[in-house]
């Protein structure tokens, strides 16, 4: 009985100190003071790489640059072009259906009257201009303006229209003749229209 006696004892104080030990620590990490909070790192380029970087800056400035030369001179370029360029009295223009290229069988009357007029000025040198309305991408368009002109070019030089009367370009939607937001306006400005080139 007395050994039953010491181990309850033994058993008792053991969890005494564990139960002890363990409030202590607690204690002790409740009472300690919150860990520092880590230091900034400053780090300060090198001065190869801060002439690096300015480089890198001053050659953007200078792309962006090149890039805006190349937009104003290419805006010149057409705004040139359009002066040189004069509407012809009596050449009718020819309408097409919304993201279509051909000749509408309507149209191919005021084709053959153009034709005859072309053919009278033999050294006039005649635009033939090609638009779009404002759907669609620029780059789109002006593919679009520059096939509508390449198939009315098409349908005048068989009608006998000499080539070297006839120069293609296009304007895609950059020229509307209806400033408008609507069907009737891009129904305008789906079209191919004529121009004498000075």
């Amino acid at each position: 009985m007395r050994i039953k006696g010491i181990l309850s004892f033994a058993v008792v104080l053991s969890a005494a100190f564990y139960l002890a030990g363990c409030a202590s620590s607690k204690a002790k990490t409740e009472g300690a003071a919150p860990p520092p909070p880590p230091s900034e790192v400053v780090i300060t380029p090198s001065p190869e790489e801060t002439a690096r970087r300015e480089e890198m800056e001053r050659e953007r400035a200078r792309n962006a640059e090149l890039e805006s030369q190349k937009k104003a001179e290419e805006q010149r370029r057409l705004s040139e072009q359009a002066a040189s360029t004069t509407f012809i009295d009596g050449l009718g223009t020819v309408y097409f259906d919304f993201d279509k290229y051909d000749v509408k069988p309507e149209y191919r009357g005021v084709l053959a009257k153009n034709a005859e007029i072309i053919k009278d000025h033999q050294s006039m040198k005649v635009a033939v201009e090609g638009h779009c309305d404002e759907r669609g991408t620029a780059e789109y368009n002006l593919a679009l303006g520059e096939r509508r002109a390449l198939s009315v070019k098409k349908y005048l030089l068989s009608l006998g229209v000499g080539e070297s009367n006839l120069y293609t370009i296009s304007y895609g939607e950059e020229k509307p003749a209806d400033p408008g937001h609507n069907k009737e306006a891009w129904a305008k400005n789906r079209r191919v229209q004529f121009g004498k080139v000075e």
